[in-house]
């Protein structure tokens, strides 16, 4: 996207990590040189990739941004081992994808960011009392190889969360072991502001 003197309306999508790191990546990209980047969001989680689908165009009308950053994994991967099943199957969750990035790409052009899945704590997370469910790494790695697939043949730029998060998996996931800590936080905004400036740069 061309530099220009004017505004622009960054939207963030995505789960409850989103909802953690959006605000610190407001602040992070108040003040770029001639442009603000005005980060706006759902005050709540879009939960798995089969209910963002199904809201992208209501989200992409009432936030009108000119660039998207999204994520959803966390809620799709979710595992209850009493049916043997994952929340959203790795086959839906790569056709929502492509009809969230298709919503996207004919609204903002090529100025979307995917962000993939951050790894979770199996034992810490897993021993969650009353959840119902489960995550599993191993679920987080195949749904990104999945994603990545997806976005590189849609050619959206991808932000490597995962890696990001799972370089210091012991000090920036928290104690529920899916959760981000304040620097895990802090690392995760760092990461995103860095990809949503290099559409304009």
């Amino acid at each position: 996207m061309a530099k220009r003197e004017r505004n622009f309306r960054v939207l963030l999508l995505g789960d409850f990590v989103r909802l953690a790191y959006q605000p610190r990546v407001a602040e992070l990209l108040a003040a770029e040189e001639g442009i603000t980047l005005a980060v706006v969001g759902p005050a709540e989680s879009t939960g798995d990739s089969g209910a963002l689908a199904g809201e992208i165009d209501r989200w992409l009308d009432e936030f009108d941004p000119e660039a998207v950053h999204l994520n959803c994994g966390l809620e799709d991967v979710r595992w209850y081992g009493k049916e043997s099943r994952n929340a959203v199957s790795i086959g839906d969750y790569e056709l929502n994808l492509v009809r969230i990035v298709d919503a996207c790409k004919a609204r903002v052009g090529g100025d979307v960011v995917f962000a993939l899945t951050t790894a979770v704590d199996d034992k810490r997370q897993c021993d969650s009392p009353g959840s119902g469910f489960d995550r599993f790494n191993r679920d987080i790695e195949e749904y990104n190889i999945a994603a990545q697939e997806v976005m590189l043949a849609e050619n959206v730029l991808i932000n490597h969360l995962d890696r990001v998060i799972a370089e210091r998996d012991d000090e920036y996931l928290a104690q529920d072991g899916v959760s981000l800590t304040a620097t895990g936080v802090e690392a995760a905004a760092k990461a995103t502001a860095a990809c949503i400036r290099s559409l304009w740069h």
